[in-house]
């Protein structure tokens, strides 16, 4: 009887569950879309992981839960002690679903703390890379042809935007350091901003610069480009 009873605690767990992430799914319609296959897996994690639980906590569990998350996504893995009162954390990163399970409130918060930290890591990598393809493909390369003229490739991209783009490179190491030997105590995250405060008001310029006297050679420049593609 004890055996069945923990058996029907899973199945309501189980219920609960699928229908939060049910939910989660019907928030994240074109991820649903492009990754098929994320339903059934979250199915069979859940499935795998609640039945464990119901059994008490256990190293099988964590192994499995280990094996399964560093295959989906690396690096995204925090596990607490489990038992049965224990909380999910349901979050999309990078495309990935990914599950905490918690027996801890405030452990909880820490790692909402952590996913926040980690979005503005990737969203700083990948406007570092936007930037180096831009003056890979445009910056460097439109003085080599005669599509725009010097004066155009001036007022489109300002010198500045090489030293934004380096100021964020930097920006990005430290913040990618912080990631390595994360630390909820202390994340540092406020540290490394303040320190770059300064640096980041060459911002400033560069919107200056792309109003008066700029702001009518960007205005013509595309005026013109519009009217070469509509012909």
């Amino acid at each position: 009887m004890h055996k069945l009873s923990k058996e029907r605690s899973t199945v309501v767990a189980y219920k609960k569950e699928k229908q939060l992430l049910n939910k989660v799914l019907q928030d994240y319609p074109n991820n649903q879309k492009a990754y098929p296959t994320l339903q059934l897996n979250i199915t069979i994690f859940l499935t795998l992981s609640l039945t464990l639980i119901s059994f008490g906590p256990s190293n099988a569990f964590f192994s499995t839960c280990l094996i399964f998350v560093k295959k989906r996504s690396p690096k995204e893995l925090f596990v607490e002690t489990f038992q049965k009162n224990y909380r999910v954390l349901v979050t999309l990163q990078m495309s990935e679903l990914v599950l905490i399970f918690s027996t801890s409130t405030n452990n909880m918060l820490l790692l909402r703390v952590f996913f926040a930290i980690k979005e503005l890591v990737a969203t700083e990598r990948k406007y570092v890379e936007l930037m180096t393809k831009l003056i890979e493909y445009y910056v460097q390369a439109l003085p080599l042809s005669n599509i725009i003229s010097e004066e155009d490739h001036a007022v489109l991209f300002p010198l500045d935007i090489h030293s934004i783009k380096n100021c964020n490179r930097v920006f990005l190491d430290e913040l990618e350091k912080l990631m390595i030997d994360f630390d909820n105590a202390n994340t540092k995250i406020g540290e490394v901003i303040l320190n770059f405060t300064p640096y980041f008001k060459m911002y400033q310029k560069l919107r200056k610069r792309q109003y008066y006297p700029y702001s009518s050679a960007f205005f013509f420049f595309f005026e013109n480009t519009r009217a070469c593609v509509c012909k």
